[in-house]
């Protein structure tokens, strides 16, 4: 069998990886994903990858090293290092066992442990097959030694196109992805260590690595990092007019800007956040599981379900993120408001799912929900309601058991608080034996109970009688009654804390016992929480559910995008989507600047990625495709840390457009190509359009290009059924122009930057000048022929050399008057040509000329 390795590394809730397939000698990489405590994503990628052999770093978390190990075809080896875990990994909805193997044990060498060959196993026929484990030491996944081992790859020939790419190998891997940089280093020391493709070569010969690509998961949209910034996915800058318009309903944190996620996180829980967030983070590219959640949605924004809507929201406030509580009952190290958290968390959860069965839920999302909420929680739940004193806890801020629970602690519980009069009559036994002036009896720790008498009281000492300590204006002695009750009662205090630890023990044990199950209720409630969020808001902005079928189409009506339809202050324009299908694929939008074409093409984008979380969309009607990828040239973040120039940056971010779009991709351009001169950027996009075109309506993905470029449709594939031309309205009246943000089919051929500059603060003298360069342009002369309005020495020097030498004969054949004034007008015409001076009967500009010709000579 062939080998087939995969390195993980999983950090931070985010999981990254590298592939290399002996067949084809391939690097995959898989840039660093969200990934929860359920790692459906991991799962998938095994089905998919079908390893031979699976890396991983053993000092990460535990879930995720029990998963992977589940998954193997070894167990794990016993280790002394690492203590044996009971934790119970997050699984949906389903009983997994807390008895874990023992962790393996950890080699101390900077590369990866011996691995045994991985057996041919033809008779497997589940969906993964067994693949062999490596459980690496953490300096195995070092980011040091990654970025070592990657420009070593480019280096020494062992990727092949390394000679070729080298100048800059950002274009490939991306180091900020740090689980994913860290998985390649791993990989390339495993590579070494099994010396794979190379076992009968020489030993400086290294694993050949012809190609390196992109390794994507087929059941998530591919967006990078790049494109959710460009969207204002989730909070990037702060944006004062939140504040304005928006105030304490939608948060006016300095730290925070304006993203979608904000707009849609409506969530009442801290667990419907994190679930949120996940589908935001991954949203989904299978059919089924987006029309599951729209259905979801569409459920709980029905009339009907309104009262119980209200009654749940209500309960989710009080619903708690249980998992810190968890790890500290397994420590033994539970606070005493962590009670309260599990009974009004549980006891809200359980209101809900009786609101969920009053409303007559029955969706597919949280299917057979009802079955989570077992008999063993419902009596946890009543027994911490029997036995747990929240009064007592809240008021002595330790544990507390209610009365009636245990006939010794209701015992030592009644004499602890009549304790006092008790003490009080000891005392005056004590009093009247040694006839005292004054004592009372108190109980100290270590020393146990004493009399306390003043200092200033005699007290005489005898062989029963022993003197302790004095403090301040007192003395304390242990006398034969003291020594009694020390016996009788001892530390009352002390007997009661040990009967409610205990009690506390035994809950402990049962809340750990029910961890599982627990879990599953709260992904329920989650679920629950994230969907009402996403329903509100749809109900609230008047959002509508989109009809998700397999064809590659866009069909949307009155679409409008969501931030900038919030931030509008006057009434928000909408505009239609329509690709694939009966209409074009490539869609070419020209336009005066600040007329809403980037608006336009973020709409697009924000449209499929909201449908495809699971939200509704925002528009009056709309039929969609499913969308694999989201590819945006668009928003380009510069940083010296890449060593990749803006253009570069483009240039990458296109190539993946080339590259690996398909017939479901959306591709939105946005400008490209106004990084270089203006041929080459032309050209660039020209060609990059014109090999969609070639690929026909089937391959060919939804592009969506905005250009200034008026001259690109002469240099485009003539073909309706594939490209149109269309534009923004607009109005000019009266030397005033008015954007009407509509989209229209069409062309333009003037972009009215000048106007938008002028409006924008540019001086009027600059925007004069540009006009006036613009019009010489496109007359045909050449830049470097178009007079200029500054010279420097030099170049004034030389232009009135060219000009006297261009009337020195007419000088030399003047005699009378006339002629030397008829030479003078000449030769101060031209001079107010090149020099711009002022107008012909301003005599300021005589004495500017003489003194000019008086400067030179």
């Amino acid at each position: 069998m062939s080998f087939v390795g995969l390195s993980l590394s999983y950090s931070n809730k985010k999981l990254g990886g590298a592939l290399y397939n002996e067949n084809t000698c391939t690097l995959s990489l898989l840039e660093d994903i969200s990934e929860d405590s359920e790692f459906k994503l991991l799962d998938t990628l095994l089905v998919q990858t079908n390893p031979t052999h699976v890396t991983i770093n053993v000092s990460q978390s535990d879930d995720f090293i029990k998963f992977v190990v589940d998954k193997s075809n070894e167990a794990r080896r016993p280790s002394e290092d690492i203590e044996n875990d009971e934790y119970i990994p997050e699984t949906q909805f389903t009983s997994v066992s807390s008895n874990i193997p023992d962790s393996a044990s950890l080699a101390n060498s900077n590369i990866v442990p011996e691995t045994q060959d991985f057996p041919d196993d033809d008779q497997n026929n589940g969906p993964v097959k067994q693949f062999q484990l490596t459980e690496c030491p953490s300096n195995t996944y070092s980011m040091d030694d990654a970025r070592r081992l990657i420009k070593e790859m480019y280096e020494s020939g062992q990727y092949q196109r390394g000679n070729v790419e080298n100048y800059n190998e950002a274009f490939k891997i991306d180091k900020s992805y740090i689980n994913m940089t860290q998985s390649i280093g791993a990989l390339l020391k495993l590579l070494d260590r099994l010396r794979v493709g190379v076992e009968f070569e020489d030993c400086s010969l290294k694993t050949p690595i012809k190609t390196i690509n992109l390794l994507t998961i087929r059941t998530v949209l591919e967006i990078d990092q790049d494109s959710l910034t460009a969207l204002d996915i989730f909070d990037n800058e702060y944006h004062p007019t939140a504040t304005r318009i928006f105030g304490r309903k939608w948060g006016n944190k300095p730290k925070g800007g304006l993203s979608l996620f904000r707009f849609c996180n409506r969530c009442s829980s801290s667990i419907g956040k994190v679930v949120l967030k996940a589908w935001f983070e991954r949203p989904s590219a299978d059919l089924e599981t987006i029309v599951t959640r729209h259905e979801a949605v569409s459920f709980f924004l029905d009339d009907q379900n309104y009262e119980s809507v209200r009654n749940i929201k209500s309960n989710l406030r009080n619903v708690k993120s249980l998992e810190p509580i968890f790890k500290r009952c397994k420590e033994g190290t539970v606070r005493p408001s962590d009670w309260k958290a599990i009974f009004t968390s549980l006891t809200c959860a359980f209101i809900i799912k009786d609101e969920l069965v009053k409303c007559g839920c029955s969706l597919k999302l949280l299917e057979n929900y009802n079955e989570y909420f077992s008999k063993d929680v419902s009596c946890l739940l009543t027994l911490f309601s029997e036995v747990i004193d929240f009064d007592g806890i809240e008021e002595n801020n330790k544990f507390v058991a209610n009365r009636y629970i245990d006939r010794n602690l209701d015992r030592l519980k009644d004499f602890y608080d009549n304790i006092s009069d008790f003490l009080t009559d000891i005392a005056k036994e004590e009093f009247t034996k040694y006839n005292l002036k004054a004592c009372s009896v108190v109980y100290v720790p270590i020393f146990g109970y004493l009399l306390s008498i003043p200092c200033n009281v005699p007290m005489t000492q005898t062989r029963n009688i022993r003197f302790i300590f004095d403090k301040d204006t007192n003395k304390f002695y242990k006398t034969p009654r003291m020594e009694e009750l020390d016996e009788e009662i001892g530390d009352i205090l002390f007997q009661i804390n040990d009967l409610e630890t205990n009690i506390k023990l035994k809950l402990q044990k049962r809340v750990i016992d029910n961890i599982n199950d627990i879990r599953n209720i709260l992904k329920i409630i989650s679920l629950v929480d994230c969907v009402i969020a996403l329903a509100s808001v749809s109900k609230e902005l008047k959002w509508c559910r989109p009809t998700m079928v397999k064809e590659s189409i866009l069909e949307l009506t009155k679409a409008r995008h969501p931030i900038a339809e919030c931030l509008s202050i006057g009434s928000y324009v909408s505009n239609p989507i329509h690709s694939g299908g009966d209409y074009t694929k490539v869609k070419l939008i020209s336009g005066p600047n600040a007329s809403g074409k980037s608006v336009y093409l973020k709409m697009i984008a924000i449209c499929c990625y909201m449908a495809q979380i699971g939200c509704f969309v925002p528009a009056t009607s709309a039929k969609m495709g499913i969308v694999d990828k989201i590819i945006i040239r668009m928003y380009t973040l510069d940083s010296v840390l890449d060593g990749m120039s803006t253009f570069a940056k483009d240039m990458k971010q296109m190539g993946m457009a080339l590259n690996s779009s398909t017939g479901k991709s959306l591709v939105i351009i946005d400008e490209f190509g106004i990084g270089t001169i203006k041929e080459t950027g032309l050209g660039l996009l020209a060609s990059s359009l014109n090999y969609w075109i070639d690929k026909g309506k089937i391959n060919c993905p939804h592009i969506f290009a905005s250009s200034h470029f008026h001259s690109l449709p002469n240099y485009l594939r003539n073909d309706p059924s594939m490209i149109s031309y269309h534009t923004m309205q607009y109005r000019i009246e009266s030397e005033s122009l008015t954007f009407l943000y509509c989209l229209t089919t069409g062309k333009v051929e003037k972009s009215f930057a000048n106007y938008v500059a002028l409006k924008n603060g540019v001086p009027y003298e600059v925007v004069k000048r540009s006009e006036q360069v613009y019009e010489e342009i496109k007359k045909g002369v050449d830049i470097s022929k178009i007079e200029k309005l500054n010279y420097d020495d030099d170049e004034r020097d030389g232009v009135i050399e060219e000009i006297m030498q261009k009337y020195i004969l007419q000088f030399e054949r003047c005699e009378l008057n006339e002629e030397y004034l008829e030479f003078f007008q000449s030769l101060k015409m031209e001079f107010m040509e090149a020099f711009d001076f002022g107008d012909d009967d301003d005599e300021d500009s005589d004495a500017e000329i003489f003194q000019l010709l008086y400067i030179d000579t």
